[in-house]
Order: C-alpha cells, then sequence, then structure tokens
C-alpha cells in the first residue's frame, strides 16, 4: 500500500513540473528595423514603411511601438509608416512592448522635396508706348512676360535680321531701315516662344544742334546730368570687339579720355588710330561715365594726339583724384596683394599702387579670346607681394558707391615680375583651401598636392586620426557621432630644401546618428513673397534696412534673427524658394553676419551652405556667446565654402546662449545660407 501512495505522489508532482513547463513564457531579447531597398532618404510628404522584427521568433509578445526622435522632421505610425515634415536627420525608433529597454534605431535623413515647376505655356512681348516702328539709331525696349504665373520668366531674345536690328535682354537697336521679328524663346522650354514685328524707318532728326555745338571739356562731361547732349574729340585708343553693328571704343585728346558705349556701327564706323568728332548723350553707368546715343560722328582732320598719364604721387583710389583720369590710358607701378582668381569669366587682380588700393580689370567683352587668354595666363602664375607694372583704361565700378578700376586690354601693356620661392609659399599657403565639412555621403577627400602653373612647389598631408580620414589616400570614414579631424599641409620649394609653410585644417566628419533636440530654425520659407525686386523678399530685400534695424523675425520658432548685410532672395543654389544671401565687406562694420537674438541652450549650430551665383570659395566663421558673458567667443572654425551645397555642423560648449555665423574677409564675396538650425 505504501508503495503505491508514494508512486501516486510521484505522478502527480510530474503533472505539476510538465504542466508549469507548458505555461513557461519566451522573452524579448532584440529588435532589427528593415526597408524596402535599405532606403535611407526621403523627401518632405514622401512616406516610408519600416517593419520592426522581433527576436527570438518565437518570442510570445512581438508587439512594438513606434516613435521619432524628432517630431519636427518626421512622423511615425503605429504601423510604422514614416512621413517626412522638414529636411533634417532623424531616428525612427521601435521599442518592445514586452520590455521598453530593448529598441532598435533607424537613421533617416529628410530632405526638402522638388520645387513645383510651373511649365510656361504662352510668351507675350509688349513694346514700351506699344510703339510698332523705331528710327534708325534709336533704342527701344522691350518686355516679355511668360505665362502663366509662377513659371520661369527667363528667356533668349533673338532678332530675325540682325543687320536691321539687333536686340540684348530686351533692348533693340535700330541700325538700318527695313522690317525685322524680334522673337523671345523660353531658355527652358524652347518650343515655347513670341513675336513681335518692328520697322525701321529713316531718322528724322536733325544733327544740326551737334554742328554748332561747341567741344565738351572732360569737367563739363564728368559733371553733366544723364541725357545730356554733349559733343567731344580725340583720335580712337581702342575698340571693343562686340560685333560688325555696334561698337564700344575710347577715344582721348590729350589727357582727356571719353568712352562710347555701342555706337550704330553700320551708319558711324570707327578706326583705331583715327580722329573723329563724336556727339551723343551723357549717361553714368555703375560708376562709369559713358557717351551713349550717338547721333554725330564726323571725322576729324585735325592730328590730334593722347597722352599716357602717369599717376605717380596720387591716390589711385580716390575718386576724385581720379576723376581727370576717367576713361583715359594711365600707367602705373604695383604689388598685387591676393592671388589672382584667374578663371574664365571676368575677373579682378587686387593691387596697391603706392600703399593705395585698386583693382585691375579683366573683361572678356573688352578684348578677342586670344587676348584674354593671354592676360590670363600671365596672372595664373602670380601671386600675392608679386611687383607689376601695367598700362590700361582709368574707370570706376559699383552698384551702389563705385571705387575705382583699372580696365586691361592687352597683354604687352602688363609686366609681371617672377615671386621668390619664399613669396610663392607664403601665398599658396594663404590661399590653400580644402572642404572641412564632410558630409555622410562623401566617402573621398580630394587634398591638393601641387599647385598648377607652379612646378617647383609640393604639397604633402597628414591626419591626426587617419582611421576617420587618411591623408596618403584620402579615404573617409563616418562614424556614430561628428568627428573633428586636423589634416595638416606641409609646402616646399624644389629651388630651396630648407624653406617651408605648414598649414591645418579642422575638418569636420558628420556622423551617421545624430540625435539632439531642435531649439529654434531658420528656413526663410515663411519670408514674405510681395514687396522685393529681382527675387528678393519683402521681408528682408536689402543688404542694410534704411532705419539700421536689420532684424527679422521668421523662422520655427517665430524669433528674431540679425541678418547684417544679408538679404533674403530667391535662389536656386539651395533646397528652398528663398535663401539668405550674405555678403562681406572692406568696411568692417558691414560684414556678413547672421545672429539669432534669442537666448537658449545651444549644443551646436547646422546650417547648409554654398557660395552664391558660383562665386570663389569663401570662408565663414562661428562665434558663440556663453551665459553672463559680454564678449562673444570664437568657435575655432574656419569653414570653406565652394559651390557645392554642404550642411556645417558646430559643435558648441554647453552654456552658449547666442549664436552667429559671419562671413571671414572683406573683398565682396557673397554666400548662400538654408536651414539653420539650433540644437540642444
Amino acid at each position: 500500500m505504501k508503495i503505491r501512495k508514494l508512486f501516486l505522489c510521484f505522478v502527480a508532482l510530474a503533472a505539476v513540473f510538465g504542466l508549469a513547463a507548458c505555461n513557461s513564457s519566451v522573452a524579448v531579447t532584440g529588435i532589427t528595423i528593415t526597408a524596402k531597398d535599405n532606403v535611407r532618404e526621403i523627401k518632405v510628404d514622401e512616406t516610408l514603411q519600416l517593419t520592426a522584427t522581433v527576436f527570438p521568433e518565437n518570442a510570445d509578445v512581438k508587439d512594438v511601438t513606434w516613435s521619432t526622435s524628432n517630431t519636427n522632421f518626421a512622423s511615425v505610425s503605429d504601423s510604422g509608416l514614416v512621413k517626412g515634415l522638414s529636411a533634417g536627420n532623424v531616428d525612427i525608433i521601435a521599442t518592445s512592448v514586452e520590455n521598453e529597454s530593448i529598441s532598435q534605431k533607424y537613421s533617416l535623413i529628410i530632405k526638402n522635396k522638388d520645387l513645383e515647376v510651373v511649365v510656361p505655356t504662352e510668351v507675350k512681348i509688349t513694346a514700351a508706348g506699344n510703339a510698332t516702328t523705331i528710327k534708325v539709331g534709336e533704342r527701344l525696349t522691350l518686355t516679355a512676360v511668360v505665362s502663366p504665373q509662377g513659371a520661369s520668366q527667363s528667356v533668349d531674345w533673338t532678332s530675325s535680321d540682325p543687320t536691321i536690328a539687333q536686340v540684348r535682354t530686351g533692348e533693340v537697336s535700330a541700325l538700318k531701315e527695313g522690317k525685322v521679328t524680334i522673337t523671345a524663346t523660353c531658355k527652358d522650354t524652347p518650343n515655347v516662344k513670341g513675336s513681335l514685328d518692328l520697322e525701321v524707318v529713316k531718322a528724322t532728326s536733325s544733327n544740326e544742334e551737334f554742328v554748332g555745338m561747341p567741344i565738351t571739356s572732360h569737367a563739363d562731361f564728368m559733371e553733366a546730368e544723364n541725357d545730356t547732349k554733349v559733343k567731344v574729340k580725340g583720335i580712337v585708343t581702342y575698340v571693343c570687339p562686340e560685333d560688325k553693328s555696334l561698337v564700344s571704343y575710347y577715344i582721348q585728346n590729350g589727357t582727356e579720355g571719353f568712352y562710347v558705349y555701342q555706337q550704330n556701327a553700320t551708319l558711324y564706323p570707327v578706326e583705331v588710330g583715327k580722329c573723329y568728332e563724336v556727339g551723343g548723350a551723357k549717361k553714368y553707368y555703375q560708376g562709369n561715365n559713358e557717351i551713349v546715343n550717338v547721333e554725330y560722328f564726323k571725322e576729324s582732320s585735325e592730328k590730334l594726339t593722347y597722352t599716357l598719364n602717369e599717376v605717380k604721387g596720387k591716390d589711385v583710389s580716390s575718386l576724385d583724384e581720379m576723376k581727370p583720369y576717367h576713361n583715359s590710358y594711365i600707367k602705373a607701378e604695383g604689388m598685387i596683394t591676393k592671388t589672382p582668381a584667374v578663371s574664365e569669366k571676368a575677373f579682378s587682380v587686387d593691387v596697391v599702387v603706392e600703399g593705395k588700393a585698386i583693382a585691375l580689370r579683366v573683361d572678356p567683352k573688352n578684348m578677342s579670346a586670344d587676348e584674354f587668354s593671354a592676360i590670363g595666363n600671365l596672372f595664373k602664375n602670380s601671386l600675392a607681394n608679386t611687383t607689376l607694372e601695367f598700362k590700361g583704361i582709368m574707370t570706376a565700378f559699383g552698384y551702389g558707391k563705385a571705387s575705382t578700376q583699372v580696365q586691361l586690354l592687352k597683354a604687352s601693356d602688363i609686366d609681371v615680375k617672377e615671386a621668390s620661392p619664399a613669396d610663392q609659399l607664403a601665398a599658396i599657403k594663404n590661399s590653400l583651401l580644402i572642404k572641412v565639412s564632410l558630409n555622410v555621403n562623401v566617402n573621398k577627400l580630394t587634398l591638393p598636392v601641387n599647385v598648377e602653373g607652379f612646378k617647383d612647389v609640393s604639397i604633402t598631408w597628414t591626419s591626426d586620426n587617419a582611421a576617420v580620414v587618411n591623408a596618403a589616400d584620402g579615404t573617409v570614414k563616418h562614424l556614430e557621432a561628428d568627428t573633428v579631424v586636423t589634416l595638416t599641409a606641409t609646402l616646399k620649394h624644389a629651388k630651396d630644401a630648407e624653406l617651408s609653410e605648414t598649414k591645418s585644417f579642422k575638418v569636420i566628419v558628420l556622423g551617421t546618428v545624430f540625435n539632439h533636440e531642435l531649439l529654434a530654425s531658420l528656413d526663410c520659407e515663411d519670408a514674405s513673397t510681395e514687396g522685393g525686386q529681382y527675387g528678393t523678399s519683402g521681408t528682408k530685400p536689402n543688404y542694410s534696412n534704411k532705419d539700421g534695424n536689420d532684424v527679422v523675425e521668421l523662422g520655427t520658432p517665430k524669433v528674431g534673427w540679425l541678418l547684417k548685410n544679408t538679404l533674403i532672395a530667391k535662389d536656386n543654389r539651395t533646397d528652398g524658394a528663398f535663401s539668405l544671401r550674405v555678403q562681406n565687406n572692406a568696411d568692417p562694420t558691414k560684414a556678413g553676419r547672421v545672429e539669432i537674438q534669442v537666448a537658449g541652450e545651444y549644443n551646436f549650430v547646422q546650417f547648409d551652405g554654398t557660395t552664391y551665383n558660383n562665386d570663389d570659395p569663401i570662408v565663414l566663421g562661428v562665434e558663440y556667446l556663453m551665459d553672463g558673458a559680454e564678449a562673444w567667443v570664437d568657435a575655432g572654425y574656419s569653414l570653406t565654402m565652394d559651390n557645392t551645397l554642404t550642411t556645417y555642423r558646430i559643435a558648441l560648449p554647453e552654456g552658449s546662449k547666442r549664436v552667429a555665423i559671419y562671413i571671414i574677409g572683406a573683398d565682396g564675396k557673397r554666400a548662400n545660407l538654408d536651414n539653420i538650425k539650433l540644437f540642444k
């Protein structure tokens, strides 16, 4: 009996343990998140379905909750459907319902959506005063309007017969009698165009008023109001090779020089070395005093000569002192102050003459292609501190306040001296620039090892963190967190082995993960579309407000931003419809600066940037203001910006209450900034 009872007890215990085994649960140990084709970028308003897989496969509770690291950038539904809200980096997080300590992140980049393109359907041309006829020698302004509203207004102008009338940016110049059709064609949609028929008729105006008119002195011409009739005489010193029908040229008598703009060469042909009397209208255009709308042109029998003016002992930077030489040939000796940025388009060379600064201008419109190339080759190998002798036409230029300028016209008028090895190294060091912010899609950095035109100069590179940026081959590895790597260039000259120069760059290698709270942003999309001109925003249409208040209320949240020497404009070089155009200035009180006016706990500043209109590279700096301090502190970065849209992100010390981005330099360069973000 005892044995039987003992057996029944064992059976009961086995049943209990078996039941316990059947009721045991399988716990969650991990989560993975996947997306179709492993997509890591979506645009604003686009969606992406994410799938969370819980491990192990036989886990009892497979449910997860979805969340986003920043609700400003993206939202996520209970089923893992992500929607892009605004541009930025964001993590989508799946968390186990059973165990909240187990979660997984999926990093996404949200990009701005493509701007809607309005397709042109019609072009309508109207003439000033609804004119259908124009007299020989006159000009007529045409306006092209592209429909529908919002379509690009960029058109190309053409004439059915350029010998009868020419057209440039909507301005028609009548050359001889006849009928002509002027056409405006949409640049982006060539099959959409509009036309206007014009008849060029014989000029009825008489030149008698110029026959008896006395010769206008240079001093009187410079002081004359626009549209004043003037008459000058002189010997033609230089003809700009524009075309066969319209001709611009310089004419000089003794020391007195004049510039005649787009004279009708069909009616009045011009030859270098011949003497003429010229009658037309005075026009002041962006610093230059010109003669336009020539109505009287007569070859002179006088044997006139001109003087090559020396400007020794004079301030070449002074408009007043250079006024007597305006549009006259001058010669001078000077020193180049900055390595010239020679390009395939017009460029300037900054020089000082007897300690006074002036720009030497090289414009392909004023010379043949061969001459332009020859002058460019002279300056390709010239550096700061190089001396030179030059001849050119003294003039001036400026959209606002003009500054003096010399037009260089012939390579034979320029003698550039070769710089010493020490000067070459110093100048190359000063101009050496590399990319200093590497976005997550950049896996290779090009580091220059030589300089075009300077075969004796070599550059070697070292990295203080070769695992992230390898100076030997330029390979780049992005870690999870942003990493700052110092790259150092060593410059040597083959003609002097003891000479060397070094230059270091702090390069920001952006990380693949960025989880920080967004405190404030400025993308200019809430700027007013009304009240501006030439594509600017009415919120800030000018670099400087007339009342001296350069603060605008914009952004998310809407707070005050100081935009010093900065305007808001439409620009297709950035992601949005509007961006900030920031310009530096020779006057330090007008240096370009963007500064948030409200205090916060700012630990990071991030922004997108590129040069304006494919300008030469520009350098930015970042400053911050600590809690309780009055003086701004420089963050210690020289951020080289080129014509590639790049994201820059700077870590700031904890306690930074205010942040400012500013342009370094004083050479009039411009940058486009967009999507400024401040993070905690």
